[in-house]
């Protein structure tokens, strides 16, 4: 008589071994300091993350000092900023192209190209 409801024993115990496995991973990825901590803060309206206040430790054998910084903005081309700024018309005397089925993104690209 074969029960379908019943794991096999080796089965079982290949998946306890893979979940020990991902749990040593994970040990070791957050004691190398991969994991990053967020903090959520909840208000009427909205719910906002944010990252972890820079801390700062000094060692007095070392006298050296390590420091966890929050993530910052990606830097913008200035290059792209000023052609956000343009208008279809002037990216279309910038570029020389008088067609009008090229949308505002793509003349933006081919003004950069330039």
């Amino acid at each position: 008589m074969n029960n379908t409801n019943q794991v096999h024993p080796i089965e079982f115990f290949l998946a306890c071994l893979i979940n020990l496995f991902e749990f040593i991973c994970y040990i070791i990825n957050d004691i190398a300091g991969h994991h990053q901590t967020t903090t959520n803060i909840v208000s009427r309206d909205q719910t906002t993350t944010t990252a972890t206040a820079p801390i700062q430790t000094t060692t007095p054998a070392t006298q050296s000092i390590t420091t966890d910084h929050a993530p910052t903005q990606p830097h913008t081309n200035p290059l792209f900023t000023t052609l956000q700024s343009l208008t279809v018309k002037q990216l279309q005397a910038t570029t020389g192209i008088r067609s009008s089925r090229y949308r505002k993104s793509d003349l933006i690209a081919l003004a950069a190209a330039y």
